[in-house]
């Protein structure tokens, strides 16, 4: 069985529990032990090898290119998600629920709200490491709930974050975000009206939103950024981006 982590090896994303509940689970197994991989850099990573020290089940590639992430996510057969503080728009958690990946999942933030315990994913309490090795043995020796799990999480994506949906949301952000703009300059920017109206660059947010496992809203707010530094009389008549 393959257990997978892939993240900033930061407090945010807590890689600590992870390697303490998989050398916990790689101590009492009789059988065949699991396979642990953690992929990621960042300010734990000595910590992470430290205690993963010894254990040849327990493997830390460091840095990985996003284009081998989906690699290494195929070959999963569990996700884990951690973060003591919030979860939902996490591009990894995204990405898993993309691959059919049973999930386990620190229930915090709105996390709860959105995504329902053992059905789309299974969730524990944060900074829990016994917990999550329990979730771990509970889905290891589980190959229907685990396909389950998948197939909702799969299900889920489809439905609140498929192309179209991303799309309508990031015109929608877009355009009440230029309104509040608008309200308080008491005028409308004209080469920001244009942007938004042209369906081309709404269309490329979105695959681009889509693509990269990112949040709508954060798309919206980061095109609406770089709008704001736009001089008046800039025109759109063009390409603005390549799809």
């Amino acid at each position: 069985m393959k257990i997978l982590f892939v993240g900033r090896l930061v407090a945010f994303k807590d890689p600590l529990t992870f390697v303490k509940a998989a050398i916990s689970l790689s101590k009492n197994m009789n059988g065949p032990t699991h396979q642990f991989v953690i992929a990621g850099d960042g300010e734990l990573l000595e910590e992470c090898k430290k205690l993963a020290f010894g254990f040849k089940n327990i493997s830390i590639l460091g840095w990985v290119k996003p284009e081998k992430v989906g690699d290494i996510m195929d070959s999963t057969d569990i996700f884990c998600q951690l973060s003591p503080y919030e979860n939902l728009w996490a591009s990894t958690l995204i990405s898993a629920m993309k691959h059919k990946k049973a999930i386990i999942c620190t229930d915090v933030g709105y996390t709860s709200r959105y995504l329902m315990h053992k059905h789309h994913v299974f969730l524990i309490p944060p900074n829990d490491q016994v917990a999550l090795a329990e979730a771990i043995d509970i889905l290891a020796n589980d190959d229907e709930m685990r396909r389950m799990l998948g197939e909702n999480a799969y299900a889920f994506v489809q439905e609140n974050l498929s192309i179209e949906k991303i799309t309508g949301q990031i015109r929608q952000l877009l355009s009440q975000s230029l309104h509040q703009r608008s309200a308080k300059r008491g005028r409308a920017s004209v080469p920001v009206q244009s942007f938004i109206r042209r369906k081309s660059v709404i269309n490329t947010l979105a695959r681009a939103s889509y693509g990269l496992n990112c949040s709508p809203k954060l798309f919206a707010m980061r095109a609406m950024s770089r709008m704001s530094t736009f001089p008046s009389g800039t025109s759109f008549s063009g390409p603005v981006m390549s799809a």
